[in-house]
C-alpha cells in the first residue's frame, strides 16, 4: 500500500495581502521562515515513509513550484496543472486519479501548502495513526484542539464517546463561525480546528466523491482522463476541467461521508490564514510585538508590523498591523485583519495592480 503526499498549492493568499500578492501567493514567500511555506511543508515529509509526492497547483505557478522544489532537492516530485482555480475538492480528486493509477490501494495524505507546524515528529505520529484509520476505509482529518475563538478557521463537531484516545467519530463541520458562535463552539468542548490535513484511500475519497459530488468526480475523470502529460508533469484538460463546481473538499464529501474521522494534531499548526495568525505564530518582544525590518516602536503593545523597503515608526499603538511594501502600507486594528479580504476584493474589481 502507498502512502503518497499530496501537495494542494493553488491559494491565492488574500488576508496575507498586502505580501501575498495573485501572482507570487503566501505559498511562495518565506513568511514564517527563511525558506518558502512549500519548501518547508514538502521538508516536513521526511520524517514520514512517503512515496514521491503529487503537487497540485495552477498552471501560471509552473515555473516557480518547479524552481522552489530544485532547491531543496525534490527532483521528481508529480506535478498536476489546473488551467483555473477550482478550491479543494477537485484539487483532491485529480490527485485521487493519479494515487490510484499508482496503486488502487494507495492512502494519500492532503497537505495544504501554506501552513505553519512547529513539531514534525508529532505530525508524524499523527499522520501514521491517519494511515491506520486510512487502511480502514475511513476519511480522517486532523484536528487541532482550539485556544481561541478563531473565526477563519473551519470548526469540527466530534462524538467524545467515541474516544478512543487517538481518534474521534466525526460529527459535523461548521463552517468558519463569527466571534459569538466560535467561543460558544470552544466553551462545549468538543470540537476541533479543521487543520485541513485529510488521510484516506484514494479509492474511498472517489467512491465518495461521486456519490455525493458526481459532477465534480465526473467531469474531473474527462479531465484526467484526456490530460497531457510529459515525465511527472500533468495538464489537465481544460474543457472538461471548466465545468467543475468550485468546491472546498468539506462541502464536496467530508460533510456527508459517515466514514468521517478526526484524529487530534497536537504539533504547533497554524494556517497563517491572517496576519492576526501570523503575530500569534511568531517570536515577541518583552511588549508582546512581532517588530521585522526597519522598525521603531515606542509605548506601543500587542502590534505587528512590518517594514520592507523604508523605516516604519509605531507611537502609542495596541493590537494595530503596519504592514509596508514597496507599492502598499497597510495599517489595520489586529482583530479585523480577515477583513483584508474584502479589501482585496474591492482592489480587483477596480482592477487596481495592488493585487498583482
Amino acid at each position: 500500500m502507498k502512502k503518497i503526499p499530496v501537495i494542494l498549492s493553488g491559494g491565492t493568499g488574500t488576508r496575507l495581502w498586502p505580501l501575498s500578492r495573485k501572482e507570487l501567493p503566501k505559498q511562495f514567500l518565506g513568511v514564517a521562515s527563511e525558506k518558502t511555506m512549500i519548501q518547508e511543508t514538502v521538508l516536513r515529509l521526511r520524517y514520514m515513509d512517503f512515496s514521491d509526492p503529487i503537487v497540485v497547483c495552477n498552471e501560471s505557478y509552473n515555473s516557480i513550484v518547479c524552481e522552489q522544489l530544485r532547491d531543496i532537492q525534490v527532483d521528481s516530485p508529480y506535478v498536476i496543472f489546473e488551467p483555473e482555480r477550482r478550491n479543494s475538492g477537485p484539487a483532491v480528486a485529480s490527485a485521487a486519479f493519479l494515487a490510484e493509477s499508482f496503486d488502487t490501494d494507495s492512502v494519500i495524505v492532503v497537505f495544504p501548502s501554506d501552513h505553519v507546524i512547529r513539531d514534525a515528529k508529532n505530525l508524524a505520529k499523527a499522520v501514521e495513526e491517519g494511515c491506520r484509520l486510512a487502511g480502514l476505509d475511513k476519511m480522517v482529518t486532523l484536528g487541532v484542539k482550539p485556544t481561541y475563538p478563531e473565526t477563519g478557521y473551519g470548526y469540527m463537531e466530534i462524538y467524545p464517546e467515541s474516544s478512543d484516545s487517538t481518534c474521534y467519530k466525526l460529527k459535523t463541520f461548521v463552517e468558519k463561525p463569527d466571534e459569538k458562535t466560535a467561543t460558544a463552539l470552544i466553551q462545549k468542548g468538543n470540537y476541533f480546528w479543521s487543520s485541513g490535513i485529510f488521510i484516506f484511500k484514494a479509492k474511498v475519497f472517489l467512491s465518495e466523491l461521486e456519490k455525493y459530488s458526481n459532477e465534480i468526480y465526473k467531469n474531473m475523470k474527462k479531465a484526467f482522463s484526456k490530460a497531457t502529460r510529459k515525465d511527472h508533469y500533468l495538464r489537465l484538460e481544460s474543457e472538461s476541467f471548466k465545468k467543475i463546481p468550485f468546491c472546498s473538499i468539506d462541502h464536496a464529501v467530508m460533510e456527508y461521508t459517515d466514514k468521517g474521522m478526526v484524529v487530534p494534531l497536537d504539533a504547533g499548526w497554524s494556517d497563517i490564514g491572517s496576519w492576526h495568525a501570523l503575530w500569534d505564530y511568531q517570536d515577541k518582544d518583552s511588549n508582546n510585538n512581532v517588530l521585522l525590518g526597519d522598525v521603531l516602536a515606542l509605548d506601543t503593545k500587542e502590534s505587528y508590523i512590518l517594514g520592507k523597503n523604508r523605516l516604519v515608526v509605531g507611537v502609542g499603538l495596541k493590537d494595530i498591523v503596519i504592514v509596508e511594501t514597496e507599492d502598499v502600507v497597510l495599517v489595520a486594528n489586529k482583530n479585523r485583519v480577515q477583513d483584508v479580504k474584502k479589501i482585496v476584493e474591492e482592489l480587483e474589481r477596480k482592477k487596481h495592480p495592488a493585487t498583482n
